[in-house]
């Protein structure tokens, strides 16, 4: 084998083990070698920044763990920008380095931009069962001025409508768990005892499990709503598109939160804020969205 065949392997060698192009490899096994044989060294050729869009599944502090869109592999980014995002979103990456480390794939580099487009995430809709007309004001209790949900109620329930039910991912009632095991209902929980950073932690790895998990972005906003109610926005933004994925173009149904864990309540429940209706879904979540932020400003 020749001095340059070697030198080929070596490089290869430490390409395998870091991940890191043929390029950068060459330049740091160059440079230690002049080190070692007192030569000048090379200088590390300049790399034009690799752009990459992915998936963000799971936010830490200083890290995020995505999917590199046409990969299947999953990559943790370490960057100090990672905070601000939120799971399902699209990031545009500027990639400075890819490497392995235990089996771990990890890359760094800079956010280029982040926004909301569940389309890309490649996921299943969650499946609608039901259909039925029903009368959502004999069921549950009404919205009455000065109540600022009292005229979209009114209007979303003038008259009876289909009404769905949604598959139990969306509230975190995941297949093959116990009955009982509810990372959300956990999530509160954990919240209300103070453990804010425990129940985001916990949600962050439900939404790793599934993103389809609309509950969980409802409350890793909630967590954020008195703070900054922008970024808690972002939050409910997703989970309101990830759920739009399972509504047909013509849909003109509810999906009444009272339906998610008791299909026939055994006294009139209260609907959560806004039956989620076809021809309204986006102006609901539009007015609701104004009416805190309004009211927080």
């Amino acid at each position: 084998m020749t001095a340059n065949r070697d030198l080929k392997f070596i490089i290869r060698d430490r390409q395998r083990k870091t991940g890191e192009s043929y390029t950068a490899a060459r330049a740091h096994v160059m440079r230690e070698r002049a080190q070692l044989l007192g030569l000048a060294s090379e200088p590390a050729p300049v790399e034009p920044a690799q752009l990459v869009d992915a998936a963000v599944l799971k936010v830490g502090s200083n890290t995020a763990r995505l999917r590199i869109l046409g990969e299947s592999e999953q990559v943790t980014l370490r960057s100090g920008e990672a905070f601000n995002l939120a799971p399902g979103q699209i990031v545009t990456l500027r990639l400075a380095k890819r490497w392995t480390f235990r089996g771990d794939a990890y890359v760094s580099g800079s956010i280029d931009r982040a926004r909301i487009d569940v389309a890309r995430l490649g996921l299943e809709p969650l499946p609608l069962e039901g259909g039925e007309l029903e009368n959502l004001r004999a069921r549950g209790e009404h919205y009455r001025r000065p109540d600022p949900y009292a005229p979209l109620w009114r209007e979303l329930t003038a008259a009876p409508r289909p009404s769905y039910e949604m598959d139990g991912i969306a509230w975190g009632a995941f297949p093959g768990d116990e009955p009982d095991d509810n990372p959300t209902c956990e999530a509160a929980e954990r919240k209300d005892a103070g453990d804010l950073d425990g129940a985001r932690d916990l949600l962050m790895d439900t939404l790793l499990r599934d993103l389809r998990c609309l509950d969980a972005h409802a409350h890793l906003g909630n967590l954020l709503f008195e703070g900054s109610p922008i970024r808690a926005i972002v939050h409910y933004e997703i989970g309101v598109r990830i759920g739009e994925l399972s509504l047909p173009p013509e849909f003109d149904g509810t999906l009444v939160w009272a339906n998610l864990q008791s299909p026939v309540p055994p006294v009139p429940l209260r609907p959560r804020p806004v039956p989620v209706a076809a021809r309204s879904v986006s102006r609901g979540a539009a007015r609701v969205r104004a009416g805190p932020l309004a009211e927080s400003e």
